[in-house]
Parts: structure tokens; sequence; C-alpha cells
């Protein structure tokens, strides 16, 4: 029922009390470089295989802003000039606010490199303002 309607479930990660105890974890515990899910695959390092373990994860990474006067351009420049970047712990402000001064003198075609950056420095802005998200 879930992926028929493009939804994807990890059931046993649904209780609240794991979800509420893993909200509450330092991003230290949950991102070591560019490890994600840490404490998980500490936790299980035991029980699965090398290569399950090492596995890098795949993520889906919304589609880039196709012209410069497109809404969703429109609406990544709104994220990162106002306080949802400074509230985010990863990037610094002064220096994606420059990047995007700079994108903004490319054309289309030389745009194009930078949108998975953009989206994803976007994403974690909206991330940190729905989840509060903590680098310490």
């Amino acid at each position: 029922m879930e992926m028929a309607h493009s939804v994807e479930g990890r059931v046993p990660f649904l209780d609240h009390h794991v979800a509420e105890y893993v909200a509450g974890l330092p991003i230290r515990h949950k991102i070591r470089g560019p490890r994600e899910k840490y404490v998980l695959r500490e936790a299980v390092r035991g029980i699965i295989t090398p290569e399950v373990y090492n596995r890098h994860k795949h993520p889906f990474v919304a589609p880039p802003p196709r012209s410069g006067n497109d809404a969703l351009s429109a609406f990544c420049q709104d994220v990162l000039r106002s306080p949802l970047l400074k509230d985010q712990p990863f990037f610094e402000p002064a220096r994606v606010r420059s990047m995007m001064d700079y994108i903004a003198t490319l054309d289309h075609a030389e745009r194009a490199p930078y949108g998975a950056t953009v989206m994803t420095i976007v994403s974690t802005c909206i991330l940190q303002q729905r989840f509060g998200l903590s680098a310490s």
C-alpha cells in the first residue's frame, strides 16, 4: 500500500519511542564523517555483513531548478536568504549567500552543476526548521 502511493515506509523504526530517542541524539551519533546512520550501524555491526555495514547510502535528491526564473529558484533564493540558513548548524551562511550570488551571474547551462548542492542546503534548512537539528 505504501509503495503504491510513492511512500517508502520503515515500519520497525516507526515506533514513537525509538523516533523520540533518536531525535534527541546529537548529530555526531547520527553522522560520522560521510557515514550516516552511525549509531544504527554500530548497534548492528556484529550481526550484519561488512558489505552491508560499509554500504554507502544512495539518497533521493530533489531535482534542481530548471531556470533562474521559475518558482523553485525563487523558493531556493528565499530559503537561503532567510533566517532558516542561519539557524542550521552545518553550512556557513555568508559562504552560501556568496555562492548564491555567484550562481545568479551564470547562464542556465553553467548553473546546472550547482543544483544538487543548492537543493541539499535548502533541504537541510527545511529539516532544521521542522526537526531542530543540532551539530553537537
